[in-house]
């Protein structure tokens, strides 16, 4: 898992075990319990950090348009490192 590789280095999300990982996933995706953004909606994810919750909601739902907005560049570089893969 990229997160995991990188967030050793970097310090992208606060040091969690493998059920860390996953309940942010879960976390970040609970919000479409409560929001169903029209298809093509864009998705602002402010303060990005390790890209949660706008990675897991791409992956359920590839039709969001989400933007990634951090202060800090290294955290955007390794969004960037993951888009790729």
């Amino acid at each position: 898992m990229l997160l995991k590789k990188r967030n050793t280095v970097m310090n992208l999300v606060p040091s969690v075990s493998e059920d860390g990982y996953i309940q942010h996933f879960l976390d970040s995706v609970s919000l479409l319990k409560f929001c169903q953004p029209k298809e093509g909606a864009r998705v602002l994810d402010l303060g990005t950090g390790g890209g949660f919750p706008g990675i897991p909601l791409k992956i359920l739902r590839p039709d969001l348009e989400v933007v990634f907005l951090d202060a800090k560049k290294r955290d955007l570089n390794l969004l960037n490192t993951s888009k790729r893969i």
